[in-house]
């Protein structure tokens, strides 16, 4: 909480003292040339990318786990784990390579996820007796309708979590019990 806070009220002085006209690259490293000293600069850079780095670290590291927790060959934790590093960073490289800005990474797996998720989640939420007909299909078949319209360009100037979101509560039909 402190930490978003110091972040969201320097994001604001930024914004407050510099012309937004102004603003090119990075409104933290414009306010850090105006305001610190060179030596105070560097170390500022370097919080800056020590930030990125941890965050960086810990979602690879989690990512690979998970995958490795997934793979059905038990030979070892650590082999699959190391394989689930593999995978994770061949993927990510692939997806930084994709993309120009992060905020279109966001919106773009954002509207993917959401789409096929939003639906059970709520459903399980409001009744924790839930249980969908067909899980894998129901979480499969939005995501690749979303991804489909993404790559159509977004026909009828729709957003992809729409069509997504629609698919996914028409699959998210409750088990008829006899």
């Amino acid at each position: 909480m402190i930490f978003d806070f110091l972040t969201i009220s320097t994001g604001l002085y930024a914004s407050a003292i510099i012309n937004s006209s102004h603003i090119t690259n990075s409104p933290y490293l414009m306010l850090s040339d105006m305001v610190l000293p060179p030596y105070l600069q560097v170390f500022f850079i370097i919080s800056l990318l020590s930030i990125v780095m941890s965050t960086i670290d810990s979602f690879t590291f989690t990512s690979a786990i998970t995958i490795g927790n997934e793979i059905k060959n038990k030979e070892s934790m650590q082999f699959n784990t190391r394989i689930g590093l593999l995978i994770t960073s061949i993927l990510s490289i692939i997806i930084c390579i994709s993309f120009n800005k992060v905020i279109d990474i966001w919106y773009i797996f954002g509207s993917i996820g959401a789409s096929s998720l939003l639906i059970p989640l709520i459903k399980i939420i409001f009744n924790p007796y839930y249980k969908i007909s067909y899980p894998t299909l129901t979480l499969i078949v939005p995501a690749v309708i979303a991804s489909v319209w993404i790559y159509w360009g977004y026909p009828y100037n729709i957003d992809p979590i729409f069509p997504g979101i629609v698919s996914s509560f028409i699959l998210n039909k409750p088990i008829a019990y006899s």
